[in-house]
């Protein structure tokens, strides 16, 4: 809705909850995995900073620009599939197409 502003005292608790999730993940897995640095720049190396400190995690850009790919990607599969984009009669079984998503995402992870 055109300038329509959520209050955000009431709406930032419950719409990052799926990223706040996600984002503890990410520290675990961090912890436990080296990945090959990729070039971050400036401009959102300073955003991820703010990120950091808002969940309290120590990781890295790099990490946290993989984080932000799996978290677009989920939502893109998750919608998809309410939404029926990909045809009702395209797959037999979507729980089996969702299934293969998740395992990309957490092998890309």
């Amino acid at each position: 809705m055109p300038g329509y502003a959520a209050p955000a005292g009431q709406t930032t608790a419950p719409g990052t909850r799926v990223i706040g999730a996600l984002i503890r993940v990410l520290a675990e897995l961090a912890q436990e995995c080296a990945t090959a640095p990729t070039p971050i720049p400036a401009s959102l190396s300073a955003d991820f900073v703010s990120i950091r400190a808002e969940f309290g995690v120590e990781i890295s850009d790099h990490v946290i620009a993989r984080g932000i790919l799996i978290w677009a990607a989920l939502f893109g599969a998750v919608s998809f599939d309410v939404f029926d984009q990909y045809g009702r009669d395209t797959f037999g079984s979507r729980d089996e197409l969702f299934e293969l998503h998740l395992d990309g995402l957490l092998t890309l992870l």
